[in-house]
């Protein structure tokens, strides 16, 4: 089945039991963007710890694809987290993680402040990494069910604020991001 235009598949290593030679094989002719983990802090899902995806992560690395973080369940914006913890560890052995991902059902961000905390917590990690020359890029996709609340809007507003407040921050949407990717690492070059 072939994707509509202008959408991409982009595959995600599940868990422990995808990383083989023939998955990783297999999803470097799928895309050029890869997922990290599904949930690693849920016994539900890929149930991982910090130490065994850390461990596992230089294979993904390896394919030389865009590389987004694990994606966990919860607590995405706790200190001493799952998330937390495998960016720490990924930083301190000098793993690549090319942008954050996570999923967000509305429970862990109660409160606006929780949101735009977890978020600039985010961008300025990314920024960092940016302006010792690894670029980086950072996707916030949210539904406005979620979003849309008065209590929760407030945030998304502060947060665009603070990082337009960044001179060499680009802020755009899906289509300038796509225009940018095709313009500067077009796959037909």
């Amino acid at each position: 089945m072939a994707s509509p235009p202008g959408v991409a598949y982009v595959p995600m290593i599940w868990g422990p039991s995808s990383v083989t030679s023939a998955t990783l094989a297999q999803v470097k002719g799928e895309g050029s963007t890869l997922l990290g983990f599904n949930e690693p802090d849920l016994a539900s899902q890929s149930n991982m710890t910090v130490a065994q995806a850390l461990s596992l992560w230089p294979q993904l690395e390896a394919t030389g694809m865009t590389l987004g973080s694990p994606a966990v369940s919860a607590n995405g914006a706790t200190p001493g987290s799952w998330l937390d913890q495998f960016m720490s560890g990924a930083a301190a052995r000098g793993d690549r993680v090319d942008f954050i991902t996570l999923h967000w059902y509305g429970g862990d961000f109660s409160t606006g402040q929780e949101f735009f905390s977890y978020c600039k917590d985010a961008f300025d990690w990314l920024y960092r990494k940016a302006e010792r020359g690894e670029p980086r890029m950072m996707t916030i996709s949210l539904h406005t069910r979620i979003i849309g609340r008065p209590g929760r809007i407030g945030a998304l507003d502060r947060l665009l604020a603070y990082i337009c407040g960044h001179k060499s921050a680009w802020t755009c949407n899906r289509t300038a991001i796509a225009r940018h990717w095709i313009e500067r690492h077009s796959p037909h070059d």
